[in-house]
């Protein structure tokens, strides 16, 4: 004899998907690629749906992500970060980030931030641990991960900053 009925079962089956479901990291926007790319660990060709926390890698092609809350921003080629729905850690590479409103993008232990919400700024990250940060279009803002002000720069403005060896914070940083 049959010990669930029909309706049981798909009532247990409903409250699992659900309760999956919830459970699952929301959306936070899509990325596209003229190539190949890497979502956690996955090979992935042409688009997919970005969620809270995921890390893109980029390989010969750049990636160009747009994010629900209006946020764009191009991984240029060999470029990897983890985004998050108001963020993206940039851990290797070149990203550039445009519409930016109060989008941060954290390269080392520094916060950049585009000062009005039409601005654009492009964050590199070099092999010897150098970020550079470019005001493209509108003001920047760099600050230390304590929230100390680093530097403010005017549209059309670079800064280099150098690690200092051993610590958590940039010793050097030069205004181009």
């Amino acid at each position: 004899m049959n010990r669930f009925s029909v309706q049981s079962q798909i009532a247990l089956i409903l409250a699992v998907n659900l309760s999956l479901g919830m459970a699952a990291a929301p959306a936070v926007g899509i990325v596209t690629a003229r190539g190949s790319f890497t979502i956690d660990n996955s090979s992935i060709a042409g688009n997919a749906t970005l969620f809270e926390g995921s890390r893109i890698e980029t390989g010969i092609a750049s990636s160009q992500l747009q994010l629900n809350n209006g946020a764009r921003m191009q991984l240029a080629a060999q470029s990897r970060g983890i985004i998050y729905r108001d963020r993206l850690v940039l851990e290797k590479g070149v990203s550039q980030v445009y519409n930016a409103g109060k989008f941060l993008v954290e390269a080392n232990t520094l916060q950049i931030r585009p000062g009005d919400g039409n601005g654009s700024t492009q964050v590199s990250i070099r092999q010897s641990g150098q970020v550079q940060v470019a005001a493209i279009m509108g003001p920047v803002r760099v600050t230390s991960a304590n929230g100390v002000l680093l530097a403010n720069l005017q549209e059309g403005k670079t800064v280099d900053f150098t690690p200092e060896s051993g610590s958590a914070g940039p010793s050097s940083a030069t205004i181009v």
